[in-house]
């Protein structure tokens, strides 16, 4: 969805947006609302909040109405990974194993063992701990200050919100579809610091030298 409407796609957004809104999934719309939050954000702070709080009481509507062991135990999860963070960490792709060590609020025996935190932040402090969970909001900070100018920095925002109540990094699919959003995000700034020297716009310059390249005229990007 984010996807679709950085480029303008507005006809496919309309119609996942209301999928999304129908399935109910309110770790999709907590990334959209971010995304949203944060676009709006760049245009005015009271537009941001406005758009923050509404979602914020539209996902909360839905988390009330839905089932309340499911509520309960995600709440036990995140918990018991608090629980278990330390300075350094239990290592990459421990959760799953080291999880049950510090399990009292769910039961991992009689119901669900969970391969992962539900929040990927906190998995992340789990496995590398503070030191690493440090260390990650600065690259994420970084790519963010990097991206500001960049549509594609909403679709790196939206999997983060998504992360808040999910796993978006550890499935295959957003987390594709993030890397690639990270690195345009990343090579977009690096040709704006070398090249926007004459105050032609990133978007407008990379217009000029895709049509050189079309027509022959110039020989590289």
């Amino acid at each position: 969805l984010v996807a679709c409407a950085t480029v303008r796609l507005w006809l496919p957004s309309l119609g996942l947006l209301v999928v999304l809104v129908l399935s109910h999934s309110r770790g999709g719309l907590l990334g959209v609302c971010c995304a949203a939050t944060a676009l709006a954000f760049a245009k005015s702070w009271k537009l941001g909040a406005a758009i923050a709080l509404s979602g914020a009481l539209f996902i909360g509507t839905l988390a009330y109405l839905g089932a309340a062991s499911d509520n309960a135990e995600r709440l036990g999860i995140w918990a018991d990974t608090i629980n278990g963070i330390t300075i350094f960490g239990h290592g990459l792709g421990s959760f799953r194993y080291v999880f049950p060590d510090y399990a009292s609020h769910i039961n991992i025996i009689l119901g669900t063992r969970p391969d992962h935190a539900h929040d990927d932040f906190l998995e992340i402090l789990f496995e590398t701990g503070i030191v690493g969970g440090f260390f990650a909001l600065i690259a994420f900070g970084v790519i963010l200050a990097r991206g500001r100018h960049y549509a594609e920095t909403l679709i790196v925002i939206c999997t983060a919100g998504l992360g808040i109540t999910n796993f978006p990094f550890h499935i295959p699919s957003t987390l594709f579809l993030a890397a690639f959003a990270i690195g345009r995000v990343l090579r977009l700034d690096s040709l704006y610091r070398e090249h926007n020297v004459s105050g032609i716009s990133l978007r407008g310059q990379l217009c000029i030298e895709g049509r050189a390249v079309h027509t022959g005229v110039g020989t590289e990007i």
